[in-house]
């Protein structure tokens, strides 16, 4: 140990030594060797350099000598001119190998700067200060002549130093701030082997003065190799990398100064962050992308090739991918996108490369879109009025949708949609939500498979829904459409107009041409029709997407209907072979020429129903009946809610000619006391059972006769109505029990008014068995007895004698005033 301990110490000793030799020849040698750098830079240099201070130490980049030059300033031949150096530099560290100093030569190993500045312009009358460096004429430093001082420079170390390059000609420029990094410039025959590494701030890249800047304010982590040809003045950028704060860059390429004058450069990031990539790219491109977002990062490579001239871009071709991330798109949101695209600006190679011949491809993107799922392949052409070419399909299944919309108003509770379309135009149109009619090309499908929604306030149900669309931009078509409206089977085809794109935003008002048809309709399920009905709470629902499509089918829609129904329900009414035309528009509910087989009989009508909105609608009706049972009719309109006449009363047919004006009220049901009209009608084969007001007839006339059990000849009259009146013009009733003339007022309340004439010639004797004939209302009737039909004082109905004829008084004195 203490053998090992002796050499150690003459070891330090004698390096100590050695040192100390070779400081006290540097000290001997200052000037020589000052003499030499001064004559090397006077070889380099066209223009003042100036150097404060240098001093000669081991201590800076031991075990090799460093001698350091303080506060250095280099400046041009046009100085004076331009007020601008082209060096300056705090502190620069010479670091040379000692040992070769004993054999006269200088071998640099690394050159150490601090706290320095260099900075290269270029004005617009061609001038540049690197005229400051003379044409190389040597490789050495000789500290005398028959001896050579040789450069082997393997290492530049930069701390905080700024290097800066304007082009006012080309309006080109370039800023980067080394603030620790590792640099060398090895020589190889007539190139020269360049690496750049370590800390870098840059303050912005402009190549193009219109596009703005690249990597504004990036500090980055940089590998460079780069490999300069000083005889072919090529530059070519080896494999490198940029480490930026959240995303790695791998650069390669080259650059052509003379001949071709061309450069290439391939950038490559498999995970760049999409923000911080904004930052790297030129102001203005970032300005467009900015309007979009995207959360994970991306895998990115860029090709840029072009010529080195001014106003000429080069040709970019890019290629992007990325999963699984959230996505926005101005008012559009996306989730868990994967999206695979390519970006050129040389879709024509014959043209110009510029935004006008650029192209965005999105080769595949699959994802949500506002939640829903959704795939597409989609082109943009020409980014200054961008083309759209999008080919899309929406796959969802139906309860999805519930978040889009109340809940409370409608429910899709089950079934599958899909649709998938095409759209050709402007993205701006595309995406204008004011926009009510496109000028671009759409065509789509869209399919339900066993649909069901439910409409709770409506009481509406619609399930069993399967359906067939095709779409344009110009209109909408329903191929086929199945499905149970609260359990009545309906099949729909036909098509919209004016509603379209999407239903978003209707020309106007939105109509529909739709046929329907079918098998059996009960409307007493449909209780509540187009019932409207705004609270705060909706208005605030409305905001939702998909409920203010639904708004807007209730509110901006027309409907002109076809219908075909084989079966007509509504409580006691039954109708068949249903057939006509249903408009629907501006709160209106009009029917026209419809005919149907009714009570055995047929009809023809022609409805209105008015201000839906309410609770109380107006009603008009023109129907024509055509021999229809009057105990089905009866029976079907619930006896017109009276309890003086039964269906059970009467038989017989019925042909009638009427118009009506009345209301409806929520449930459909006529309200009688506003009930007004005319009508015309032949009753024929008309029979009276067990109707008490006849039988009655008993007590004052023809005891004898069967008053309960009458049969009629042919009744043709005339009648007003107003509410629950019905004023009957004098009409002829010929039965097998009497013959009279019956006129007046019939009330289905309490103020029924009638005259009855009963001839005396029914005293002659008359067989029940035999049909009556009619003699006619203006016939000359003879001796006869009057009656009054009114109700008493316990509002029955009553037969009183009218010998006076007051009724028929009354009935002059009422139509002289």
């Amino acid at each position: 140990m203490k053998k090992f301990l002796k050499w150690l110490a003459f070891t330090v000793l004698g390096v100590v030594v050695s040192l100390a030799i070779v400081m006290v020849i540097m000290q001997q040698r200052k000037p020589e060797i000052l003499a030499v750098i001064n004559e090397k830079l006077n070889e380099w240099v066209e223009g003042d350099v100036r150097i404060g201070n240098y001093n000669i130490t081991f201590f800076h980049n031991f075990p090799n000598l460093s001698i350091t030059l303080k506060n250095i300033h280099l400046k041009g031949p046009s100085f004076e001119k331009y007020q601008q150096e082209f060096l300056r530099a705090q502190r620069v560290d010479i670091n040379v190998q000692p040992l070769k100093l004993f054999q006269k030569v200088i071998s640099i190993k690394s050159i150490d700067i601090e706290n320095g500045e260099v900075f290269v312009f270029k004005t617009k009358t061609g001038y540049t200060n690197l005229d400051v460096f003379k044409e190389k004429k040597s490789d050495t430093l000789t500290v005398s002549t028959p001896r050579s001082i040789l450069i082997d420079l393997k290492e530049i170390n930069l701390k905080n130093v700024q290097i800066t390059y304007q082009d006012s000609l080309k309006e080109k420029s370039f800023g980067v701030r080394f603030t620790d990094t590792k640099n060398s410039i090895i020589s190889n025959d007539s190139s020269y082997l360049i690496h750049l590494g370590g800390k870098m701030k840059f303050d912005g890249l402009m190549l193009n003065s219109e596009k703005g800047s690249f990597l504004r304010n990036k500090s980055v982590v940089a590998d460079l190799n780069l490999i300069l040809d000083s005889a072919k003045q090529d530059l070519h950028i080896s494999p490198s990398s940029l480490i930026f704060d959240k995303s790695t860059v791998n650069v390669s390429g080259a650059f052509h100064f003379v001949d071709q004058r061309r450069f290439q450069l391939d950038i490559q990031s498999e995970k760049l962050n999409y923000q911080e990539g904004l930052t790297i790219v030129s102001d203005t491109l970032a300005k467009k992308l900015g309007v979009y977002g995207i959360e994970k990062p991306i895998d990115l490579r860029v090709l840029i090739e072009g010529p080195m001239q001014p106003g000429i871009l080069p040709a970019v071709d890019i290629t992007f991918s990325f999963e699984d991330s959230k996505v926005s798109a101005g008012k559009i949101d996306m989730d868990k996108m994967s999206i695979t695209g390519t970006f050129t600006n040389h879709v024509d190679s014959t043209l110009r490369y510029n935004d006008r011949n650029s192209q965005l491809h999105f080769a595949s993107m699959k994802g949500l879109m506002d939640k829903i799922p959704v795939e597409a392949v989609a082109t943009l052409t020409d980014l200054v009025n961008p083309i759209l070419k999008l080919n899309a399909t929406f796959n969802v299944d139906l309860k999805q949708m519930n978040q889009h919309i109340d809940t409370d108003k409608i429910k899709l509770t089950s079934g599958h949609f899909v649709s998938q379309f095409s759209y050709r135009g402007t993205l701006m149109e595309y995406l204008d939500d004011t926009k009510n009619k496109y000028d671009g090309k759409l065509t789509g499908t869209a399919k339900i498979t066993n649909g069901k929604i439910q409409y709770p306030s409506k009481k509406i149900t619609l399930d069993k829904i399967n359906a067939t669309f095709a779409f344009t931009e110009k209109k909408f078509e329903i191929r086929k459409l199945a499905l149970r409206l609260n359990n009545n089977d309906i099949n729909v085809k036909g098509f919209f107009t004016h509603f379209v794109p999407f239903f978003t935003n209707p020309e106007k008002v939105g109509k529909a041409n739709l046929t329907i048809i079918s098998p059996q309709m009960d409307i007493s399920t449909l209780v509540q029709v187009r019932k409207k009905e705004k609270t705060k709470i909706s208005k605030a629902a409305s905001k939702k997407k998909l409920d203010n499509l639904v708004e807007k089918f209730n509110d901006k829609l027309e409907f002109d209907l076809d219908f075909n129904v084989s079966e007509l329900l509504n409580g006691n009414f039954k109708a068949s072979n249903v057939k006509g035309r249903l408009i629907l528009a501006n709160n209106e509910f009009i029917i026209k020429n419809a005919m149907m087989n009714f009570a055995s009989g047929k009809v023809k009508l022609n409805m209105g129903i008015t201000d839906l909105q309410k609770a109380i609608n107006p009603l008009s009706i023109d129907a024509i009946l055509q021999d229809v049972e009057i105990k089905e009719f009866f029976y079907a309109f619930n006896n017109f809610n009276q309890t003086t006449f039964h269906h059970s009363h009467i038989d017989g047919k019925l042909s009638l000619n009427a118009i009506l004006r009345a209301e409806i009220n929520e449930d459909l049901r006529v309200l009688t006391p506003r009930l007004n009209g005319e009508a015309t009608f032949t009753i024929k084969d008309g029979r009276l059972r067990g109707f008490e007001p006849m039988e009655r007839l008993s007590n004052f006339l023809f005891k004898e006769r069967d008053f309960s059990d009458v049969q009629f000849g042919d009744i043709n009259s005339s009648v007003s109505m107003t509410g629950t009146m019905m004023n009957i013009n004098r009409m002829e009733v010929e039965s097998t029990v009497i013959t009279m003339f019956i006129e007046g007022r019939y009330d289905l309340l309490d103020s029924t008014d009638l005259s009855i004439q009963v001839p005396l010639s029914n005293l002659k004797k008359r067989s029940q068995d035999i049909p009556p004939e009619n003699v006619g209302v203006d016939a000359k009737a003879g001796p006869s007895v009057f009656l009054r039909v009114r109700p008493d004082k316990d509002g029955k109905t009553a037969i009183t004698y009218d010998p006076f004829k007051k009724f028929r008084k009354n009935k002059r004195t009422s139509k002289v005033r």
